[in-house]
């Protein structure tokens, strides 16, 4: 019978692998780290054997062959058909734990939230400040973590509050990383969002783009 302790123990190895390349990409280098999973190394081939079809063609599809950020929004954006796909692959011990831990850990046992927030820690890195204090574009509050987890769980959204309090800027920061995966990739597609008038659009929003860009 699978254990919890067993289940940990996977968890644990996973996160120190994924803390080898966040410590390599912020050095400044590339390396993509797998999970360990047989259904998105399948798909990583595909990218390899995809890798000359140039941006904007019809049967382009999102690279993550070199950056880990890029395969973190892949498993966040595909995370129910990677499980699905993995427990087709899975050898006995593998098939045994995704059983045991279900669609909640999918094909990486990581959860569907944490692969955004690490796509969103690679995206916008802590920066130290002469302070000492930590400084990022997009910190991760418990706001923030409320939003990404009802992203996370297929889930209708209903943000309402003060000013100043994020219900604006979070939404934007994901649909900027969107962009960054695949909307740019498809000739003439288009994003527009907006939670204001005209008006409050520009004088507003574009303060946000510009910090998170």
């Amino acid at each position: 019978m699978f254990s919890q302790d067993k289940f940990s123990k996977m968890r644990f190895e996973r996160f120190s692998n994924l803390r080898k390349v966040k410590n390599l990409v912020e050095a400044g280098g590339k390396g993509v780290y797998l999970y360990g999973s047989a259904a998105i190394k399948e798909e990583y081939d595909k990218r390899l054997k995809n890798s000359k079809i140039p941006i904007y063609h019809d049967e382009y599809l999102p690279d993550f062959t070199e950056y880990q950020y890029d395969l973190e929004m892949f498993i966040f954006l595909n995370y129910d058909s990677l499980y699905r796909r993995e427990l087709e692959l899975a050898d006995k011990e593998k098939l045994e734990a995704l059983e045991a831990m279900g669609l909640e850990y999918g094909a990486t046992f990581f959860k569907r939230q944490e692969h955004l927030e690490n796509a969103i820690l690679l995206r916008w890195p802590e920066k130290m400040l002469p302070t000492g204090e930590a400084s990022t574009a997009f910190a991760l509050t418990p706001w923030a973590k409320d939003f990404l987890y009802g992203l996370s769980n297929y889930s209708n959204i209903v943000q309402f509050g003060g000013g100043g309090q994020g219900k604006t800027y979070s939404p934007i920061a994901f649909m900027v990383m969107l962009y960054d995966h695949f909307i740019h990739t498809k000739s003439g597609a288009q994003c527009s969002f907006s939670t204001v008038s005209e008006t409050k659009l520009k004088s507003y929003l574009w303060s946000h783009l510009t910090k998170l860009y």
